[in-house]
């Protein structure tokens, strides 16, 4: 990459990527896998097949579907509304609930990705990401070694985002995981 690129989203297991019911629209986009990774493509017609067999597939696709909405418009409101503090806060706890829904520790998870990856995902400067982790970790809500970050207070951290407009990234937040 030559630096030109935005990371517009983390994926986790189970996760859509990409939604082109087109064979003629142009992707502008592309992912990269920052772990061992499956990716099962489906066309078309074959997804309508299946979901003419198995109609509870179309319902779970919306469901994913209406959460990845969701998700979505909860970065908007972290890029436009939130502090730099909150929006690494907010970025650690959704990292949590994720791991959380799939299984794994919501307190204990390794970061796939740079400094710099994290710091364009939320539009701040590397620095800024790195400086903020280390006033966390002075304050006791997270330690982190190397790539392995822990969250030691999840609750102090939460409160980060309680402040006035950001509830509502909490409430989107809730509402994806039901």
């Amino acid at each position: 990459m030559n630096g030109d690129a935005q990371i517009t989203g983390f994926y986790f297991q189970g996760d859509v990527i990409d939604l082109n019911i087109s064979n003629h629209a142009k992707q502008n986009y592309g992912a990269v896998a920052l772990e061992t990774a499956t990716v099962c493509k489906i066309p078309l017609a074959e997804f309508d097949e299946m979901a003419e067999q198995y109609p509870a597939l179309s319902n779970a696709f919306l469901k994913l579907m209406s959460r990845e909405i969701i998700l979505k418009q909860r970065m908007m409101l972290v890029m436009s509304k939130m502090t730099a503090e909150q929006k690494v806060a907010n970025f650690l706890v959704h990292l949590s609930t994720e791991n959380k829904l799939r299984g794994y520790s919501p307190v204990i998870f390794n970061l796939s990705m740079t400094r710099t990856d994290v710091a364009n995902y939320l539009g701040l400067a590397m620095e800024t990401v790195s400086r903020i982790f280390k006033v966390f970790q002075n304050k006791g809500m997270i330690s982190v070694e190397r790539r392995q970050v822990s969250i030691e207070d999840f609750e102090k951290l939460e409160s980060l985002l309680q402040d006035d407009d950001t509830k509502a990234s909490i409430n989107a937040s809730t509402i994806s995981q039901k």
